[in-house]
C-alpha cells in the first residue's frame, strides 16, 4: 500500500533546499494538497470505505482492506486504540458499532507527545463521528446491521464530505487568516479547547440588545425554539441565546445541564451552516449528537447580510409548515428590529440534498445594502452593523492584541473564559455576589484567540500549537503522557456507564461516551493551577482560575516566577474587557 496516501510527511523549509528541483516541486504540490500532515478515514466493519480526506478510490480500498485485517488480528487483546511507528507516525482508531475511524498524522517536525499528538487525533475521528450523526442520527448503525455492505456514500453526498473536510480543517492548528496587508497568519484553533471563538470588540449594550431582541421574538406561544444564534464570517458567534430547564432536585434554582447545548454541538452547526449558500433561506433537520443523537431537532437559516455573511438560525424541537411559519415570522421580527430591509418574494422548492427533505427559499434579492437606520432600534451612534462591521476589521483587533501582548511582554496568548448560564433566579441576583454552592455548574466556553504573527516558520507555528495542547492537558491530568489520557477516557466512561443500564455498545453509539470531547469540555483540576514548558528561545505557560484559562508565549529569558507575575497582570487585563470581548452572561429561554 502507497504510504504517501495514508500519511503525507510535513518536512521543514530547510530540508526541502537539500533536496533537488524536481523533488522540490514534487514536494511542494504534495504539501499543498496535504498542508497539516494529517489523514482520516472512514469505513465499515465490512471494509466499505465512506470516506478519506486525501487520496484515490483505488487506494482508499486497499488501505480499508489493510486496517480492518490489522483490527481483526487484534482484537483478542481488546479494542486497538493506537499505533506508533519508528518514523513517528502515529495511528489512531475508533471503532463505533458498525463503524470504524481511523487517524495517521506524523509528528517529524512536531514537538508533540505521544499524550497530546493522541488527543488531538481521538478528538478529530470524535468530530468526524458526531458529523455523521448529525447528518443521519444514530440510526446509521442500524442500516449496516441490516445491510453490512451498504455504501454510505449514497446517502451522504459531496456536500457532507465538504462538511467533513471543513471541520478538519478548521479543528488542526493550520487555519490561516489574511490580515489588512493580505499577509497570512496562523490561527490556534479554538477546538483543542473546545471553547468557541466570539467576535470582538462589540459593546456590551449592543451584544445585550441583540440578544434580548432574539429572546423576546423567539418566546413567544405556540413556538420551541431551543437555540437562537446569529454568527458572522469566519464562524464566529455574535450571539447565542438557549432555553434551559431547571433540576428537578433539590437544586432546583440551578441549570439542569442534561439540556444545554454541549460547545461540540455548537460547532456543528456553525461548520455546517457556513457550508451553505448565503443567499439560502432553509429550514432543515439535523441532529444534535451530544444532546440527542437518536433524533432530529430542526433549524431554521436566513441570511441577514452578505458582506459580512450574518447569518441568523433558529433551531427548534418541532417539525412542519406551521413551525417553519412561526420561526419565519419570528426571523422577520428580528431582522426589522435589527433595522434590516424587509424580506422581498421568496421561491420555495423541495430539496433533499442533506440526506432528508426540507423545504428552502432562495431570496429574489438577498439583503446586501446594509441597514435601515429610521427601522433601527439601536442607536444610530452605536448602530449593530457599523459595531460589527468595524469589529471585523483586522487593524481593530490587532491593535487591542498589540496593547495586551505589550503589557505582558507575550508573544501569542489564547485566552479562555468560561460564562455562566443562568437559570432567571440567578440573572435576578448578581451572580458574583452569590454563595460558592448557589453558582452555575453550566458554563459556556468561549476564547479570544489572536493569529501567530512572531513567527514565518510553519513548524515554529505548529510547536505553540503543540506546547498549548501539552499545557492544557496538564492542566488537567497533571501529565501529557498516553497512559494518563486513557486512564481519563476510562474513568469517564465508567461515571458514564454507571449513571445508566447501557450496554458498552449502546453508549458508544449513543454518543454518551465521546471521551476526548467530554475530557476537553471539563474544567482543569485543581481549580487554580499553573504550569510551565521551557523550550528554546520561549517559555510556554499556562494558568487557570475559576472561569477562565491563560496560554501564553514568552521569552525564555523571562524568570517563570516573573512570568506568572506578567500573566496575572494581562488575565486582570482581559477581564476587566470581558464585557466587549465575551458574552458576559448568555442570555436563556425558561422552558
Amino acid at each position: 500500500m502507497n504510504e504517501d496516501f495514508l500519511q503525507s510527511e510535513d518536512q521543514s523549509e530547510d530540508q526541502s533546499e537539500d533536496q533537488s528541483e524536481d523533488q522540490s516541486e514534487d514536494q511542494s504540490e504534495h504539501q499543498s494538497k496535504h498542508p497539516d500532515g494529517h489523514n482520516v478515514i472512514i469505513m465499515s466493519n465490512a471494509a466499505k470505505p465512506i470516506f478519506c480526506r486525501w487520496g484515490n478510490e483505488e487506494e482508499l480500498g486497499t488501505a480499508c482492506s489493510l486496517i480492518q485485517a490489522l483490527l481483526a488480528n487484534t482484537v483478542e487483546y481488546g479494542q486497538l486504540s493506537s499505533i506508533r511507528t519508528k518514523n513517528k507516525k502515529q495511528y489512531v482508531f475508533l471503532n463505533v458499532g458498525s463503524l470504524t475511524l481511523v487517524s495517521i498524522i506524523s509528528n517529524q517536525g512536531s514537538n508533540n507527545v505521544e499524550g497530546g499528538s493522541f488527543l488531538f487525533q481521538r478528538m478529530c475521528l470524535e468530530l468526524i463521528y458526531t458529523n455523521i450523526i448529525f447528518t443521519l442520527t444514530n440510526h446509521v448503525h442500524k442500516i449496516f446491521e441490516m445491510r453490512p455492505n451498504f455504501d454510505l456514500r449514497a446517502i451522504l453526498g459531496e456536500e457532507t464530505e465538504n462538511m467533513f473536510r471543513s471541520i478538519l480543517n478548521n479543528a488542526g492548528p493550520f487555519r490561516t487568516l489574511t490580515n489588512r496587508n493580505n499577509k497570512v497568519n496562523l490561527v490556534c484553533q479554538p477546538f483543542f479547547s473546545s471553547s468557541v471563538e466570539v467576535l470582538y470588540p462589540i459593546p456590551f449594550k449592543i451584544r445585550n440588545n441583540i440578544s434580548n431582541i432574539i429572546s423576546v421574538a423567539t418566546n413567544v406561544k405556540n413556538i420551541h425554539v431551543m437555540f437562537g444564534i446569529l454568527m458572522v464570517k469566519g464562524q464566529k458567534l455574535v450571539t447565542f441565546v438557549q432555553k434551559i430547564r431547571q433540576c428537578d432536585n433539590q437544586q432546583h434554582h440551578k441549570v439542569d445541564h442534561h439540556y444545554c447545548v454541549h460547545n461540540s454541538d455548537l460547532h456543528l452547526i456553525l461548520n455546517f451552516f457556513t457550508c451553505l449558500p448565503l443567499q439560502n433561506e432553509c429550514f432543515l433537520p439535523i441532529c444534535l449528537p451530544r444532546l440527542d443523537s437518536s433524533g432530529f431537532v430542526y433549524a431554521y437559516h436566513l441570511c441577514l447580510d452578505i458582506k459580512i455573511e450574518m447569518r441568523l438560525i433558529l433551531i427548534s424541537s418541532r417539525n412542519g409548515d406551521e413551525e417553519f411559519g412561526l420561526l419565519r415570522n419570528s426571523a422577520i421580527d428580528i431582522r426589522q428590529k435589527l433595522g434590516f430591509e424587509q424580506l422581498k418574494d421568496s421561491i420555495i422548492y423541495e430539496s433533499k440534498s442533506h440526506a432528508t427533505t426540507s423545504l428552502t427559499m432562495i431570496n429574489s434579492s438577498p439583503t446586501n445594502s446594509g441597514i435601515d437606520m429610521k427601522k433601527c432600534d439601536i442607536k444610530e451612534d452605536t448602530t449593530l452593523i457599523h459595531a460589527i462591521r468595524l469589529s471585523l476589521q483586522p487593524n481593530v483587533q490587532e491593535k487591542m492584541v498589540k496593547h495586551y501582548h505589550q503589557i505582558s511582554s507575550a508573544l501569542h496568548f489564547v485566552f479562555l473564559y468560561n460564562s455562566p448560564i443562568l437559570t432567571e433566579q440567578q440573572q435576578q441576583q448578581h451572580y458574583y455576589q452569590q454563595k460558592e454552592e448557589n453558582k452555575s455548574s453550566v458554563v459556556f466556553s468561549q476564547c479570544l484567540n489572536p493569529p501567530i504573527t512572531n513567527s514565518s516558520n510553519t513548524l515554529c507555528k505548529r510547536r505553540v500549537w503543540d506546547n498549548y495542547q501539552n499545557l492544557y492537558l496538564k492542566l488537567r491530568l497533571g501529565s501529557v503522557s498516553f497512559e494518563s489520557t486513557m486512564n481519563a477516557f476510562d474513568m469517564m466512561f465508567a461515571s458514564t456507564k454507571d449513571r445508566g443500564t447501557y450496554k458498552t455498545e449502546e453508549v458508544d453509539t449513543n454518543c454518551n461516551c465521546l471521551s476526548a470531547l467530554t475530557l476537553l469540555e471539563s474544567p482543569p483540576f485543581p481549580f487554580h493551577g499553573v504550569t510551565y514548558i521551557l523550550e528554546s528561545t520561549e517559555m510556554f505557560m499556562g494558568l487557570n482560575g475559576d472561569d477562565f484559562e491563560l496560554y501564553v508565549t514568552l521569552p525564555a529569558t523571562l524568570l517563570p516566577k516573573d512570568g506568572a507575575l506578567l500573566c496575572a497582570k494581562l488575565i486582570r487585563r482581559i477581564i476587566s474587557d470581558r464585557k466587549i470581548l465575551f458574552l458576559e452572561v448568555p442570555f436563556t429561554l425558561q422552558s
